[in-house]
């Protein structure tokens, strides 16, 4: 995980934690805090925009790892209505889960990316309100 100025180790540890799967009670112990303070977290925009660019990091990294094995179930799927190969229960029902969960976490991502940059021409929008006039 990239460090942020801004970010604590505690608010780090808060923002690992919800990246695992953890409950906000749970984020909260990781924290060592309240869980109170995770949803005061939550509504920073600091911390909640490095939660989001985290989170798309590691959506990404699935993206990609479902991209490179998304090969191999087209071809298995391919030699089975080919009759190249037997076409067992299990091996389409795994290729078809391959291939569904790549077009899922792909658009996952996509909605991550398209939120990040909203959020980010939002900050900057705010950012040209506080300038004064030159």
């Amino acid at each position: 995980m990239t460090s942020v100025p801004e970010l604590e180790p505690p608010q780090l540890a808060v923002i690992e934690a919800l990246l695992r799967g953890a409950t906000r009670e749970q984020a909260a112990r990781a924290g060592d805090m309240s869980e109170r303070s995770v949803y005061r977290l939550l509504a920073d925009p600091v911390f909640s925009g490095e939660l989001l660019r985290q989170r798309a990091r590691l959506v990404s990294g699935v993206a990609t790892q479902l991209a490179v094995a998304a090969p191999a179930a087209v071809h298995a799927l391919r030699d089975m209505v080919s009759g190249a190969a037997p076409a067992t229960l299990g091996r389409v029902a795994a290729a078809k889960a391959l291939l569904h969960a790549l077009v899922t976490v792909d658009n996952h991502a996509d909605v991550l990316r398209r939120v990040e940059a909203l959020e980010q021409q939002a900050a900057q929008a705010k950012r040209r309100r506080r300038q004064p006039w030159q």
